[in-house]
């Protein structure tokens, strides 16, 4: 079996020797050279690789790469595509091989790829996807995409992909503004070739936004937008990244704003970003009606700020079990309520009209910011003004996505859906965490079955109805 070993090249004299190197256990290794202008030529010329010179004009890298896999030698069985600044690491010869004895109709390899950006390692396990995954039988493929290129199969039979993670692919890419810019340009040209290309209009966006370009963003992003449908490819990231450009554009966070904030959320339940921007801006925006139930002492600047006994200074007096609140229907847009609720709602009934009193005042889509004490912790055992235990479970009840049947939210009409939670490590296990004796993940195994091991609850609350 004749493996090739293929890659393009420009002014990289700075890599040549270390790939022949990398290279030596290929059958053949070919080489095209777009234009160096360097001692790349020579270098190259000068060794025993399969060497061509040929421009583009303009350069759209799977068409290079297809000039490319038109000079392999035709006995060649299979191909890989290290490029200039990649290699595979000892041993892939005998793993592929390996893969190939056990697979024999294989037309793919996939194998783990580990990713360093400027000496930093970024991740691994890449190969997966359409992009990275760069070994083929011969004659078997094509490259498309002028930009982000990736394979397509283009025999009638079955594609049959097959998966060895001991074949490791590593990839050293240092920022280079040239080649950085020269991208950009590929695939704005590759947007204006073919406008309803959704692979090339989300590259040309999310390129943008890695350069910061604001006007490129929001026409690219909108333009993703009315070519992907909902609930597809990378929509929720698209609202996040033109939410963030309007911002920065207008300098304020404003209705706009926010709206592109919550359609990222409402895309991506998961897109973490997207939840934590669409919370903060309505917690900075000047516009919006802001309550802090509960205040206490710790009154909030810029906020409605609401508590039982009038000797705190408090803009509103009120106890929260006395219903109505004072406040209208559909009026609020963000609800602090920081240990609180821990002391309201002693009966079942007077905690579900505290919840319908939350409910009712809010806006759609307002969030709901609760702190409470973890119910296994001494805090919350041992308060006697505590009256209920508060845990998450409580608001998934009212989530018709986690529950699609719940009696308790049909008949109340309360919907809440949790947008995120965190669990605050007491001190003993921070000071563990902080030390690297334990993870996260071992912390909440742990505090499942025992006490003391979180003192703090957070749960963010989205409210859930019809616009009013």
């Amino acid at each position: 079996m004749k493996i090739a070993a293929c890659t393009m090249c420009k002014n990289e004299e700075h890599n040549v020797k270390k790939w022949l190197e990398r290279t030596k256990d290929f059958d053949y290794r070919v080489v095209v050279d777009t234009g160096s202008t360097d001692k790349t030529v020579k270098l190259f010329s000068n060794s025993d690789v399969i060497f061509d010179i040929h421009g583009f004009n303009p350069f759209k890298f799977d068409e290079v790469r297809n000039y490319v896999a038109t000079k392999i030698p035709k006995d060649a069985d299979w191909v890989f595509w290290p490029d200039m600044d990649e290699e595979y690491i000892p041993g892939w010869r005998e793993q592929f091989e390996k893969t190939i004895l056990d697979n024999p109709n294989a037309t793919r390899i996939l194998h783990k790829s580990i990713h360093f950006r400027n000496r930093i390692k970024e991740g691994g396990g890449e190969s997966g996807t359409a992009i990275d995954s760069k070994i083929h039988k011969h004659k078997y493929y094509k490259w498309i995409k002028p930009i982000h290129e990736h394979l397509s199969y283009i025999k009638n039979d079955n594609e049959i992909i097959v998966s060895n993670e001991n074949i490791i692919r590593k990839h050293y890419h240092y920022d280079r503004k040239e080649v950085d810019q020269l991208c950009y340009e590929i695939v704005k040209l590759a947007v204006k070739e073919n406008p309803n290309d959704e692979w090339n209009m989300w590259f040309a966006l999310k390129d943008a936004y890695e350069r910061q370009i604001i006007e490129d963003i929001l026409e690219y992003g909108n333009r993703y937008i009315k070519l992907t449908k909902s609930k597809t490819d990378f929509r929720s990231l698209a609202f996040t990244y033109i939410g963030l450009a309007l911002q920065r554009k207008k300098q304020i966070v404003d209705d706009e704003v926010i709206s592109f904030f919550l359609k990222a959320n409402l895309e991506d339940h998961s897109n973490t970003q997207a939840k934590w921007l669409y919370i903060n801006s309505i917690k900075q925006a000047d516009n919006k009606v802001k309550l802090n139930l509960g205040c206490g002492n710790n009154k909030v600047k810029d906020f409605v700020n609401v508590d039982k006994y009038d000797i705190f200074g408090s803009d509103i007096v009120h106890d929260l079990e006395v219903f109505p609140w004072p406040f209208k229907d559909n009026s609020v847009d963000y609800i602090m309520i920081h240990h609180v609720l821990e002391h309201l709602g002693q009966t079942t009934q007077q905690f579900l009209n505290i919840l319908a009193e939350l409910y009712r005042i809010s806006k759609p889509n307002a969030v709901i910011d609760i702190v409470v004490p973890h119910p296994y912790h001494h805090t919350f055992i041992g308060d006697p003004t505590h009256v209920r235990a508060i845990t998450p479970e409580q608001f998934s009840l009212f989530d018709k996505d986690t529950y699609a049947k719940n009696s308790l939210r049909e008949s109340t009409g309360l919907q809440f859906k949790v947008l995120d939670l965190m669990y605050n490590p007491d001190y003993a296990y921070q000071v563990k965490l902080d030390a690297g004796e334990i993870t996260y993940e071992e912390v909440l195994k742990i505090g499942k079955y025992q006490l003391n091991v979180f003192d703090i609850i957070k749960i963010m609350i989205k409210v859930i109805k019809d616009e009013a």
